[in-house]
């Protein structure tokens, strides 16, 4: 009886022993980091200093647009100090941008992916058709848009 009890015990200290990983990989948007979920409590589950963290992040991406996604890499040192390792945006993040969308499919790597179609030549008239068609479609989802706030503003008045 007295060996299982002291396995408990054991078990019991296991489980509450969480052993992290020295590095953290997560994306925060530039300029825009801050301690609520999900940065705040993977930075304190790994006893950093989550404050100090957040101000150096902001720092080193002030002269980026703000909100682009980082991708960072943050090696945690036992003495709870870090090395901070960002690298560039990804690619669907420019994608986007590019194709002035806000969303797209959710897999990475390709602008298909993404809805956008590519197209390999690309002459200047089926650009100029390509523009006007892009304008009708904003100004059609703008209205939509503008229907669906009066829409909620008769029904809350």
């Amino acid at each position: 009886m007295a060996s299982s009890s002291s396995r408990m015990k054991f078990a019991k200290k296991a489980a509450e022993k969480v052993i992290h990983p020295p590095f953290l990989k997560t994306n925060i948007a530039a300029g825009m980091a801050n301690p609520s979920p999900p940065l705040g409590p993977q930075l304190g589950q790994r006893n950093l200093n989550v404050a100090a963290f957040i101000k150096d992040f902001n720092e080193k991406t002030a002269h980026l647009k703000e909100g682009i996604p980082i991708p960072c890499r943050i090696k945690i040192n036992p003495d709870r100090s870090y090395q901070l390792i960002m690298h560039k945006p990804p690619a669907t993040y420019y994608l986007k941008q590019a194709a002035g969308i806000q969303k797209g499919k959710m897999k990475l790597g390709t602008a298909r992916t993404v809805g956008i179609e590519v197209v390999r030549h690309l002459d200047s008239e089926e650009y100029k058709q390509f523009l006007e068609e892009r304008k009708l479609v904003v100004e059609q989802n703008l209205k939509e848009l503008q229907e669906v706030k009066e829409a909620k503003m008769l029904r809350t008045a």
